[in-house]
């Protein structure tokens, strides 16, 4: 799609630079395209915040870098979430067992709990 979105800018620049009096009408249209899929992946968001479906991940923190934290899964797979709220970061350390929640299509994280471990 990035690929397409270059391929169409171009080709729109070209035809700008070689017949002026289509200027008016390809400022309108690449207006419209953007304001397009502005509108729709904000839409898709929405709609993806406000719906129940979530993943699920269990890991142990790696490390936390900066507002970043990385976690290993129990599949053995690297995981990087950014937590921008200072609140939650100041109660995760490092090699604390965490279940994430996140949104399907943007894998936003929407949720984080403490998973009590059982030694026994």
């Amino acid at each position: 799609m990035l690929i397409s979105s270059c391929l169409l800018l171009t080709s729109s620049i070209l035809g700008l630079i070689r017949d002026y009096r289509y200027l008016p009408v390809m400022f309108g249209f690449i207006n419209f395209l953007v304001v397009l899929s502005s509108l729709t992946i904000v839409i898709v968001t929405i709609i993806d915040l406000v719906s129940d479906d979530r993943r699920t991940t269990r890991g142990r923190i790696i490390n936390i870098e900066g507002k970043i934290i990385n976690i290993l899964n129990d599949d053995g797979k690297l995981k990087r979430y950014k937590i921008m709220i200072p609140e939650i970061l100041e109660q995760l350390k490092t090699d604390q067992r965490v279940e994430v929640l996140c949104t399907k299509l943007s894998k936003l994280p929407c949720e984080i709990r403490h998973i009590q471990e059982d030694i026994s």
